[in-house]
């Protein structure tokens, strides 16, 4: 087992990245709040692999089995618990087959049974309950939504694929990347996207007027502008603005394409590309960043390069 621990920076609290090579999948309750009774039903000397990261209001966690393997136990309690199998072999939740893009919410502390026929990879995200209502207040989500999504053993099949593709790169690099900030902002857009994946039936669509969501555009655009030095999370956006989470989205959606959390991420790059543009080569790359809100370099750097194609040092030395 080893401990990774992030690298610090200005107002980080992410957990340390906790990597686990076990003899028995059981082993893992004593390390974490799942209750595990596992029992291997395939032939062979298994290994097992898990990977955890926890946050404030988010746990990740992957296990990697490599045979088949009878899932029996119980969710970890105070937490909202949702799984996502990444195994293209066969898997049975409570006897029904489920697809590698479907969420299971385990609820919270409930028991639940579960069998792979093979190799078994899946991730889980364990939600802060008090943490999940106070977002889901922030969010305006439907009451309908949020029941359902703490009742144990429902099976949401068939859920938005490229939401799910984002979410599961999401916590890959979390997971293997200890670098990587994982501060409330991150954890908030993972539950988004989860929650964006299962409304794929469009559930969550805002029922605001036109009137409305161009009203709430303006707000949160001169809110975003306003605290342009900041990395504003979108449930401080919606608090502020005073509507929903789907109605800002959606707002924003039907002029851009792209939500509130895209624009503002894009608006800040901007402002540090035309700041590099104009400020004199000595002062550093780092200082024009963080005044925009970015403190974790690498993923600046990426983000910069996939919007303009080049890295900050390139836009500063042209």
């Amino acid at each position: 087992m080893h401990n990774i621990k992030n690298s610090s920076k200005p107002d980080h609290d992410e957990g340390a990245v906790t990597r686990l090579t076990l003899f028995h999948p059981n082993q893992l309750s004593k390390m974490s709040p799942w209750q595990l009774d596992f029992r291997q039903m395939e032939r062979g000397n298994m290994n097992t692999h898990a990977n955890i990261r926890p946050g404030d209001l988010v746990t990740l966690l992957e296990m990697k089995m490599s045979h088949g393997v009878h899932q029996v136990g119980a969710s970890p309690k105070n937490t909202i618990n949702f799984g996502i199998p990444y195994s293209h072999l066969p898997y049975k939740w409570r006897g029904s087959s489920i697809e590698s893009r479907s969420v299971v919410c385990f609820g919270v502390g409930a028991e639940f049974d579960a069998y792979c026929a093979g190799a078994f990879n899946a991730f889980t995200l364990s939600v802060s309950e008090p943490g999940f209502e106070l977002l889901s207040y922030d969010l305006g989500l439907p009451s309908a939504i949020i029941n359902r999504l703490r009742e144990p053993a429902v099976l949401v099949g068939h859920c938005n694929t490229s939401e799910m593709h984002r979410i599961g790169n999401s916590v890959l690099r979390y997971l293997q990347d200890h670098s990587l900030p994982f501060d409330i902002p991150e954890q908030e857009d993972l539950i988004l996207h989860l929650v964006a994946a299962i409304q794929a039936d469009g559930e969550l669509i805002g029922n605001g007027s036109e009137k409305l969501r161009s009203k709430a555009f303006e707000r949160a655009l001169k809110l975003m502008l306003s605290h342009i030095h900041e990395n504003l999370r979108v449930s401080v956006l919606c608090r502020e603005v005073g509507v929903s989470w789907s109605t800002l989205d959606r707002a924003f959606k039907e002029r851009f394409g792209f939500g509130p959390k895209s624009y503002l991420l894009r608006l800040r790059l901007d402002l540090v590309r035309e700041s590099l543009c104009n400020s004199p080569r000595e002062i550093p790359i780092a200082d024009t960043a963080n005044m925009f809100g970015f403190w974790h370099m690498g993923q600046f750097a990426k983000d910069y390069r996939a919007m303009f194609g080049e890295l900050p040092r390139e836009t500063s030395r042209a």
